[in-house]
């Protein structure tokens, strides 16, 4: 891995904040990327929608036609923000998120480069080492060995100072962006909330303009004709008028049918006392109760057959 390859503290810090970049980047973009893809068939299916209400509209009374039509139109224009909020992304965030790419690349080859000096210096300053072991009193080879460990050393340090500048800038534009990204996905939101609760709003109101006279009308005609009917059909002496309780009968004096009216029912009309009922505890009984002639029985002292009329005892 880059980390594992820098050979000191610079380059181990930079490979380490560009690798959590690359890590993290690409999983923002996939992840507003699949937002995006959600939203679109959102704004899709939503469509679909209002396509059908719209048709729903068109074959019903006019009491509804016209909220259904309504209603349709505000989702259509709310799915018209929902795709300014995906091309939004699209174009300010998941944009600028993938220009990072060549940007941690240029980073990364920066650092690869830096450490092809280092070895460089390395190598110089074992070569330096080994003159001096080696040919100790020849001043020339030990000089001109120095001066080349020095200059691979000004050019490590000079490229060192530029890599390290150019991280910092780094640091600070990966900052501003991701700030931008944040803020333009926060508005973006903002903004299509608001302006879907203005259109849901307005159809809200659609909703409550929808009344049941102008639907009912034609049904209740039909209603209002049926009842007509039904009052004006002959029925049977005797037959209830359905919904009302009265009772047919016909007047044989004006030789005509007249309607009764149904009398109050009081519960205890039908229990009303009979000759003959005694009452219960409920109420009057509804049953007729046996009638006894006490003469038919036999009297105090011996059975005594019951007298003809007319009849008169001798004196």
């Amino acid at each position: 891995m880059a980390l594992q390859r820098g050979s000191d503290q610079i380059a181990r810090t930079i490979y380490k904040k560009v690798a959590v970049v690359e890590t993290h980047f690409a999983q923002l973009i996939e992840h507003f990327e699949t937002l995006c893809r959600t939203d679109t068939k959102l704004a899709d299916r939503s469509d679909a929608l209002s396509k059908q209400l719209q048709m729903y509209g068109e074959e019903e009374t006019p009491g509804i036609q016209t909220a259904l039509k309504a209603i349709s139109e505000c989702i259509h224009r709310q799915q018209e923000h929902r795709r300014q909020l995906v091309a939004s992304i699209a174009d300010n965030i998941t944009s600028m998120l993938k220009e990072y790419e060549a940007v941690n690349k240029e980073m990364k080859n920066r650092v690869a480069e830096r450490e092809k000096l280092k070895e460089k210096q390395l190598s110089k300053q074992k070569a330096l080492e080994r003159v001096q072991a080696r040919e100790a009193t020849n001043a020339g080879k030990i000089k001109h060995a120095r001066v080349d460990l020095e200059t691979i050393t000004m050019e490590v340090l000079s490229t060192d100072r530029t890599l390290l500048d150019e991280m910092i800038r780094y640091q600070q534009s990966k900052l501003a962006d991701i700030k931008m990204v944040l803020r333009t996905y926060i508005l973006s939101q903002i903004g299509f909330h608001a302006r879907s609760l203005e259109i849901l709003t307005e159809a809200n109101d659609h909703v409550d303009r929808i009344t049941s006279e102008m639907d009912i009308q034609d049904i209740s005609s039909l209603l209002t004709g049926v009842n007509m009917e039904v009052a004006n059909a002959p029925r049977p002496q005797g037959s209830p008028v359905p919904g009302t309780g009265a009772l047919h009968g016909y007047d044989s004096y004006n030789q005509q049918s007249v309607v009764q009216p149904a009398q109050p029912f009081d519960g205890t009309s039908f229990l009303a006392q009979q000759p003959g009922q005694q009452p219960s505890q409920y109420g009057q009984s509804a049953f007729p109760q046996p009638q006894f002639d006490a003469s038919s029985y036999p009297q105090p002292g011996g059975y005594q057959a019951p007298l003809p009329a007319g009849y008169q005892a001798p004196v």
